[in-house]
């Protein structure tokens, strides 16, 4: 998979996550979730080198 194409899945995959995330009720889940969400931001992080502040821009 090219660079390219990486980060688009993992910022797809905030994305998903981010919206589930916000209908979400349980506390299990909200945190499984976030978890997941934090996992993503972190393989993104790592790939891009750049703040998260400019990852959905």
């Amino acid at each position: 998979m090219a660079r390219s194409e990486a980060e688009l899945m993992h910022r797809e995959n905030i994305k998903y996550l981010e919206e589930k995330l916000e209908t979400e009720m349980g506390p299990a889940a909200r945190a499984m979730l976030q978890k997941q969400i934090d996992e993503e931001k972190a393989k993104l992080r790592k790939i891009t080198n750049c703040p998260p502040t400019e990852w959905l821009n």
